[in-house]
């Protein structure tokens, strides 16, 4: 079974769930797969309650695929990992949550 950004919701649920032992409500919070946009990789909000998330959306998620394409050492494709963004501490001023910051910070 293929799970992907372009599979169906409900089967990719069902999958987690099933086979991976995955909670149900966190299938619903996954933001993008890398890299590319369908490699092996996820990128999951587990945040509770943060304020301007969808702010910095944009920005985590091409963190996370410049991240999974460059790699940690050699320059290797990453496989197989899930990043959890478990928490954010956005500053309540929205000149200091600008694009050029938080590039900086999600990498």
């Amino acid at each position: 079974m293929q799970i992907g950004p372009r599979a169906d919701p409900k089967v990719c649920t069902k999958v987690l769930v099933d086979d991976f032992g995955w909670d149900k409500d966190l299938t619903k919070k996954i933001w993008c797969y890398g890299p590319d946009t369908n490699g092996p990789n996820l990128f999951v909000d587990i945040t509770k309650g943060v304020q301007y998330l969808n702010e910095i959306k944009d920005s985590c998620n091409a963190a996370m695929q410049w991240a999974c394409k460059e790699g940690a050492l050699a320059e290797e494709n990453m496989r197989g990992i899930v990043f959890e963004l478990c928490d954010v501490v956005m500053h309540a001023d929205a000149i200091h949550r600008c694009a050029r910051v938080r590039v900086r910070v999600c990498v």
